[in-house]
């Protein structure tokens, strides 16, 4: 957190060009100095190891950091784990695949090819039988009225790019 606090500030100003709705808005500018950033890190991790001292001591310290250890490993482990075992349903020029278990684990995030077929999608869950918890939470927030502009594949199009089984 003191690394990232410091160095992430300094660092991400390259991508500025790729976003520049986002580097021109005053939160965001104000949040990218290192000390508001550093501040918000520190904050993030105080408040929900706080509360959770609070409430169960250190054994919901413990139950906290094993719980985080496993969300991160799954969502770092889809980048690499999901370009080697799984299914590749379509015709691309990646190597990243569908994995079942991360697909589940992961809440839809392991439909990996999917992802890289149609990487401006909000749905990853594509296939018949995918599930894909952060979609119904993206619908959820759109019927709250908290999310608008929601990208999806023509159902046409993902037909058209699958692989033909024989």
């Amino acid at each position: 957190m003191l690394f990232d606090g410091w160095n992430r500030p300094r660092t991400n100003q390259q991508h500025n060009v790729l976003s520049a709705d986002v580097a021109t808005d005053r939160y965001y500018n104000w949040i990218s100095h290192p000390a508001p950033f550093f501040a918000a890190c520190l904050l993030h991790a105080l408040i929900p190891f706080g509360l959770v001292f609070l409430l169960w001591g250190l054994v919901g310290i413990a139950a906290l950091w094993a719980t985080l250890v496993a969300i991160y490993n799954i969502g770092d482990s889809i980048d690499s784990f999901a370009h080697i075992y799984g299914d590749r349903p379509f015709k691309a020029n990646h190597l990243a695949r569908n994995n079942r278990i991360l697909g589940y684990l992961a809440l839809g995030e392991g439909w990996h090819a999917n992802h890289h077929t149609f990487p401006g999608s909000a749905r990853h869950g594509l296939l018949p039988g995918q599930f894909d918890g952060t979609w119904l939470l993206i619908r959820l927030l759109n019927l709250a009225g908290l999310a608008d502009s929601i990208v999806l594949p023509d159902s046409h199009l993902i037909r058209q790019r699958l692989l033909k089984k024989n």
